[in-house]
């Protein structure tokens, strides 16, 4: 996060944007029960996603809270399926 903006964003709505992608882009699952855990935990990410854009689009928070909250969020249901890679979580 230490790179100026190049592209008019502000250091925190990239810093948004970056968490919604790893939100949203999780590992491929290697078994049939982790493809099935990806896809719950991808629609939960999902809606908590929209819940913060909400938010931030209402204008109601500030993004730098916005950012922190749906970090920490994220943080309780992590990615803990064996992916592709051979690894459990990310």
């Amino acid at each position: 996060m230490g790179n100026p903006p190049t592209t008019g964003l502000t250091a925190e709505t990239r810093e948004l944007l970056t968490l919604i992608r790893d939100a949203l882009d999780l590992p491929y699952a290697a078994t049939p029960d982790g493809h099935e855990r990806r896809k719950l935990l991808r629609n939960d990410n999902a809606t908590r996603v929209v819940a913060t854009l909400e938010r931030v689009l209402e204008d109601e928070t500030d993004l730098a809270i916005e950012v922190r909250v749906l970090r920490t969020i994220l943080a309780t249901d992590p990615v803990d399926y064996v992916t592709k890679d051979g690894e459990a979580g990310r």
